[in-house]
């Protein structure tokens, strides 16, 4: 999957090239909360900096945005206070369309964007089971006795999903384009998302390594349902020969 973004950011880029398009820069802040009533316990909660970097090719009525994105992204969410304590980066792609002429000051605009992760620091470490948000130590089972001489409670075993990779992060977002000044815009927006996040289920006893048992047992794969905010700006650059913006 991902060489395959890859090898389509390279055609649309020479694509643009050819046909003289302008050159788009944008970043931009989205925060993403599961939904709970259909999905899981709504627990997950992740702050998303992106970067994009794309073409705008003019229309009669607006513009289509074509962008590869940069992502970082970091857990707000989990059993401990430690905010970031999953972070991942990711890549992909966008599609933008952006309605009325570029001179206008209010745009509306309707945005689907793919990603996929590159890689994470949460590789094999633990998740709250059923509700798929980090944590530092694993759950435990204990028996506790109910005779002397010995009251206090003897470990059976740990248990814990573990966080294994987030192959595909989607999102549909509509919003507006306010224009600032020349070129530079700020961009608003909210939408739906969704995510594919692969777990793993393990159990083991004191003194075994949870990882070794890990790489035997076979991922499943969660899926979240998300509503994104999303605030950003983005900046137009010129390229055609001669031309000039109408931004």
């Amino acid at each position: 999957m991902k060489q395959l973004l890859f090898f389509i950011l390279i055609i649309l880029a020479i694509h643009a090239h050819a046909q003289n398009r302008n050159l788009s820069l944008s970043i931009f802040q989205s925060i993403s909360h599961e939904l709970g009533l259909i999905s899981h316990l709504g627990s997950q909660i992740y702050s998303e900096t992106n970067i994009s970097i794309g073409f705008d090719t003019p229309t009669s009525r607006g513009s289509i945005n074509v962008s590869g994105i940069y992502c970082f992204t970091g857990s707000l969410s989990g059993r401990s206070e430690k905010y970031y304590l999953l972070k991942s980066h990711s890549t992909g792609a966008s599609i933008k369309y952006i309605f009325r002429e570029s001179d206008k000051t209010t745009r509306p605009f309707i945005k689907i964007g793919v990603l996929t992760e590159l890689g994470s620091n949460f590789r094999d470490r633990y998740l709250l089971q059923d509700e798929y948000i980090p944590k530092l130590n694993p759950s435990t089972v204990h028996s506790y006795p109910v005779t002397p001489p010995d009251w206090k409670p003897k470990l059976l075993y740990y248990y814990s999903d573990l966080y294994y990779s987030t192959p595909l992060v989607s999102n549909l977002t509509a919003g507006i384009d306010i224009r600032l000044m020349q070129n530079f815009n700020l961009n608003i927006g909210v939408g739906y998302g969704f995510r594919i996040m692969k777990v793993k289920s393990a159990k083991w006893k004191a003194g075994e390594d949870y990882r070794e048992k890990a790489k035997n047992i076979p991922t499943k794969s969660v899926y979240s349902h998300m509503l994104d905010f999303e605030l950003g700006v983005s900046y137009a650059i010129p390229m055609k020969s001669g031309g000039k913006s109408k931004e």
